[in-house]
């Protein structure tokens, strides 16, 4: 008597005000009603803002390197790298904007950062295609004759078609985009953790941000696979060719390339669904993806140092 019994409880400690666990897997899962541990959702939540954070920071210098640096005109290959520096600023700038106004609650702006991000994915996803295309046409069509206004023709199609994706659901219905509640617990015991400021139709969100994405991916994992064929076979063709010294050069360059097509975003696929057996996933996706800016920024430094060799 005048004690609480707590066996089979869970106690879950968090405070909902003053800590908003958003995860970065969430823009490719819409699991707005978590079975993810508190614990790993923090961590998740840090792992997040840090990635994101450098991917916004080293973006804008490949950005801003571009403009005050340039001497001569760049060529294709550099100013596609750079398109596709811009877009991931803008989408981790969105993202890291997102939770300072959702937890404000005002629609306005709510839907504005909302419709932001989803534009800034979208047009990743796009110059991901393009740094794929354009990786095709050299190492596999190399003597392809040049495309008439190649790279107003690449840019229309890497901000364009986003941008013509995005102002058909805000006139469908602006109201697709609108503060979310982010829930965790049991089926019996749901506590918000945080807020976001994201599509809220599932239609919407799996036409224009899984099947939009799910096309890309096709493309590119059969555009990455054709390009490693095929620099295995110049690798095995060449006289002073030495496995040993030459297959960490090449695991290198696979990893290069999956970073330049995005296809690490394709583990999204298998984070779908509340099993706890998809956190690690969740880690994966979120490490990967978040710093995919800086990845890339080391990549284009690795290549510039190499070039001068």
């Amino acid at each position: 008597v005048g004690t609480w019994d707590d066996t089979g409880c869970t106690r879950i400690n968090f405070t909902c005000h003053s800590t908003h666990l958003t995860y970065f897997s969430i823009l490719m899962t819409q699991d707005y009603n978590s079975t993810i541990p508190v614990g790993d959702l923090k961590t998740l939540t840090y792992i997040t803002y840090i990635g994101c954070g450098l991917s916004a920071a080293f973006t804008a210098i490949v950005v801003l390197m571009y403009f005050l640096v340039r001497k001569v005109k760049p060529d294709h290959t550099t100013m596609i790298h750079t398109n596709l520096s811009a877009s991931l600023f803008v989408l981790n700038m969105a993202f890291l904007m997102n939770g300072a106004i959702s937890y404000f609650d005002k629609e306005g702006p709510c839907r504005g950062i909302a419709i932001a991000m989803h534009y800034g994915l979208l047009s990743c996803f796009s110059w991901m295609a393009v740094e794929a295309f354009h990786l095709y046409l050299l190492l596999v069509k190399v003597m392809f004759t040049q495309i008439k206004l190649y790279m107003k023709k690449l840019c229309l199609f890497g901000w364009g078609v986003p941008a013509v994706v995005v102002a058909a659901v805000a006139i469908a219905d602006v109201k697709y985009y609108a503060q979310i509640t982010l829930h965790i617990g049991s089926e019996t015991e749901i506590i918000p953790f945080g807020y976001m400021c994201w599509i809220e139709d599932k239609i919407v969100f799996y036409t224009t941000v899984i099947g939009y994405f799910a096309v890309m991916f096709l493309f590119n994992t059969s555009i990455l696979i054709v390009v490693c064929v095929k620099i295995i076979f110049m690798r095995i063709s060449s006289r002073a060719y030495t496995v040993k010294k030459l297959l960490w050069k090449d695991i290198v360059t696979f990893f290069s390339l999956t970073i330049l097509t995005g296809t690490t975003w394709g583990l999204a696929f298998f984070a779908q669904g509340n099993s706890n057996s998809n956190v690690a996933v969740h880690y994966l996706f979120t490490i990967l993806n978040s710093i995919q800016g800086f990845l890339l920024f080391l990549w284009l430094c690795i290549m510039k140092v190499s070039a001068k060799k």
